[in-house]
């Protein structure tokens, strides 16, 4: 039975896995307007590879608020998407930290830029200098 049920959810991830863009926003609607919401199959569509850090974090949350109602060997499924999620978002994380530090270097970099222009234009400026 507990065989049975691993092979549904993985049959279920390789649909998901194999979805577009259109599917994957359409089955994230469907999952999130019906009564009986499934969390666990709504996770999964949230932890699609090109899922965005927001749907990943949500997903993150349904998969451990719904964690300890699972069998010990649909845990051992669901975890590999909670570390997978939990790496993507560190990741992501670590991107915006470079995003913003090339941005402050970039900015700091012009102001430079600025400054050596202006030395620049005094030299040239003052009375004497050929």
């Amino acid at each position: 039975m507990a065989h049975d049920e691993l092979l549904s959810w993985l049959s279920y991830a390789d649909k998901v896995l194999q979805s577009n863009d259109a599917e994957r926003k359409s089955s994230i609607q469907s999952l999130r307007q019906q009564a009986n919401n499934n969390e666990l199959q709504l996770a999964l569509w949230l932890s699609h590879p090109k899922a965005e850090p927001g749907q990943r974090q949500q997903a993150q949350q349904l998969l451990s608020r719904n964690m300890s109602s699972i069998s010990p060997r649909l845990k051992q499924f669901f975890a590999v998407y909670q570390g997978y999620n939990q790496e993507l978002l560190t990741l992501n994380e670590l991107v915006e930290q470079r995003q913003a530090q090339v941005e402050s270097l970039s900015s700091k970099l012009k102001e430079l830029a600025t400054i050596d222009e202006q030395i620049n234009e005094r030299k040239y400026q003052e009375p004497g200098q050929p």
